[in-house]
């Protein structure tokens, strides 16, 4: 089923495999399908035709115990539908809770380096909220079933009552036949209840069936020509360990001024024995742009995640005079922001979403950061869904814009998948705003466009060079 679904189009395949998953979620196995309709169905009918005492039990005035049925059977009905598609709506939820989980962790990284843990924490609290009133929705909805049964069984009851005493006078029953009478009715009536349960059943194993047919019937599309460069990645390596520096009450500053980022002979290694960056010394300052160059491996993106002290490393690195270990993980990413060509676009969520993700900034400063970023492919408020490559940089670019706090930016490889028209716009748009903002940036790139857009080249090389 689900091969069928995945075989289709991108833009057709969420209800395709929505369709799918019903079988899952809601299909009974054939078999139990002919045990229910043997227990629910077949079994009171040959329990009453069959019973000897059920002639003379069934008369004019007996018959009078199943009008209610009629009513019951409705609300029975209903009841079944509203209960069917509470817990629809809540497998979804249960669902959505598990991806935004699953998201979450992909987009760790992310929301470590913008500081955004209690942002993400609280949108998933939210979503266990809206489980948990779904899960309320059901029981109430099932008390609700099981009131409706109580009261079937109470009117039984009162009605049964009536006859017993109406045949009794009349000399039909005697008190074994009045037991055996309630007995009897007690079985028919629950054992009819039951039967409109099945006939609901039936019903909902109808829709399953043909839900799975659209499925089954769609032209499956050519995939043999198909061909992707791309790629899925996590946004950069997993985190293998964080520790938090020491926090010594020395107050940090984060309103604009002159910015310095100094490596002092910094070493790092994700290895204990295998060695990154061996010894890497270098000033940053606020009145130049930096291009960070390398081969592959050197250790350039490392460097960034050391700035926002991501791992562990040997030597000194300073902003503005202050060891980073000496200030507030909470603060120092505040003010250093870091942008990769692999920060995660969070699908299903609107594009000023995804550009704010926990900042508050009015319509009017997102549309300029669109039109820093070159956004012009996707609306505001319309969801995200399927993008290129670069695309998703510049929404990445745009998300690392509206931080108000940063300081210092770092930009890895983030416009290594558009093309040099675009590139070329972005880049002078971005070189102003960083400008006017009074924002320390660096670019490590290998793309010669960005090269020279900037002031000073610095090269890191390979250990061994």
């Amino acid at each position: 089923m689900l091969k069928h679904a995945l075989n289709q189009p991108i833009k057709n395949q969420n209800k395709l495999i929505e369709n799918s998953l019903t079988y899952f979620d809601d299909g009974t196995d054939f078999s139990a399908l002919v045990i229910q309709f043997i227990e629910y169905i077949v079994q009171p009918i040959l329990q009453i035709l069959f019973s000897i005492k059920s002639p003379q039990y069934l008369d004019a005035m007996s018959c009078l115990i199943f009008i209610p049925l009629p009513i019951l059977a409705y609300f029975t009905l209903k009841q079944q539908k509203e209960l069917k598609k509470a817990q629809k709506t809540q497998r979804k939820s249960k669902n959505l809770s598990k991806a935004q989980i699953n998201d979450l962790l992909q987009r760790n990284l992310l929301s470590k380096v913008y500081h955004q843990e209690d942002f993400e924490l609280h949108l998933i609290y939210e979503q266990l909220d809206q489980q948990s009133s779904k899960i309320d929705k059901i029981s109430k909805i099932k008390q609700k079933k099981q009131n409706i049964r109580q009261v079937a069984d109470f009117a039984r009851q009162i009605i049964s009552n009536l006859i017993i005493l109406k045949q009794v006078f009349r000399g039909a029953f005697s008190i074994y036949h009045a037991k055996v009478f309630l007995t009897f009715t007690e079985d028919v009536y629950n054992s009819i209840l039951d039967g409109f349960e099945f006939v609901g059943t039936i019903f909902e194993q109808k829709q399953v069936v043909e839900n799975i047919q659209s499925v089954i019937d769609l032209e499956q599309e050519n995939i043999s020509n198909f061909s992707s460069k791309q790629t899925i990645s996590q946004t950069v390596q997993w985190l293998r360990w964080v520790e938090s520096p020491k926090f010594k009450n020395l107050p940090f500053k984060t309103e604009k001024q002159s910015c310095v980022l100094e490596f002092q002979n910094v070493s790092f290694g994700y290895d204990q024995d295998k060695a990154v960056i061996q010894g890497f010394s270098q000033r940053f300052t606020q009145d130049k742009i930096y291009a960070v160059v390398g081969k592959s491996g050197c250790g350039k993106s490392s460097l960034a995640n050391l700035a926002i002290n991501l791992y562990k490393f040997e030597g000194i690195i300073k902003i503005d005079g202050m060891d980073i270990k000496d200030i507030q993980i909470s603060e120092l990413r505040k003010i250093v922001t870091i942008c990769t060509q692999f920060d995660p676009i969070i699908k299903n969520w609107t594009l000023k979403e995804n550009i704010l993700y926990g900042e508050d900034l009015t319509d009017q400063y997102v549309e300029e950061i669109m039109e820093i970023c070159c956004i012009d492919f996707i609306e505001m408020n319309d969801d995200v869904t399927e993008l290129s490559g670069g695309q998703k940089q510049r929404i990445s670019l745009a998300r690392a814009l509206a931080r108000q706090n940063t300081k210092i930016l770092i930009l890895d490889e983030t416009t290594s998948g558009l093309d040099s028209v675009t590139e070329k716009d972005v880049l002078e748009k971005l070189l102003q705003f960083v400008k006017n903002k009074e924002i320390l940036t660096i670019f490590i790139t290998h793309k010669k466009q960005v090269i020279d857009a900037t002031d000073e080249v610095v090269e890191i090389k390979s250990l061994g060079e």
